[in-house]
């Protein structure tokens, strides 16, 4: 293959798996509204309870400093959201695929260009002069003796010309 496929089909790839990955960790807050908050907490010492409006915006009952603030996760969870990856396995999965089909493409453009690199053997036949068995041989420039693989008898193969244009 030449090196420019090489380059097209690796620039496509990689285009297809930053476009999944920005499909899985985009963020849809102009998609849905804002939801409703569930805690009330207190950044300074930790107190959460559930969310009550007529409790929003007023001083913390334990620390008695701070005004608690509304929030949609619990602090006492790590007050962070699952990972996109959690909210969406088939996304996942297609990012996955799209990296082993990638894999797989640029391992078959290796191998081709690997078995195109060495050059094709010519093989030629001729009958064998004891058993006529059709023996096949490897096209060499120059004549040399070879084996019948089933009666064993030696026996000398001319020399290969330059290769006929069909």
């Amino acid at each position: 293959m030449k090196r420019q496929t090489v380059v097209i089909v690796v620039g496509l790839g990689g285009v297809l798996v930053a476009g999944s990955t920005f499909l899985v960790y985009r963020q849809d807050t102009e998609d849905a509204p804002a939801p409703p908050p569930t805690f009330l907490h207190c950044p300074k010492c930790q107190y959460e309870r559930p969310y009550d409006p007529q409790f929003e915006g007023k001083l913390c009952p334990r620390c008695r400093t701070t005004l608690l603030e509304a929030s949609r996760e619990s602090i006492r969870a790590g007050g962070r959201k699952l990972p996109a990856l959690r909210r969406s396995p088939i996304a996942f999965g297609l990012i996955v695929l799209t990296g082993l089909l990638l894999a797989a493409n640029l391992y078959h453009l290796w191998r081709s260009r690997k078995a195109n690199d060495k050059p094709e053997n010519l093989y030629l036949y001729l009958r064998c002069i004891k058993c006529r068995r059709r023996v096949r041989y490897e096209a060499k420039p120059i004549a040399r003796k070879i084996l019948c693989p089933t009666c064993r008898v030696e026996f000398t193969v001319p020399a290969a010309g330059p290769p006929v244009p069909p």
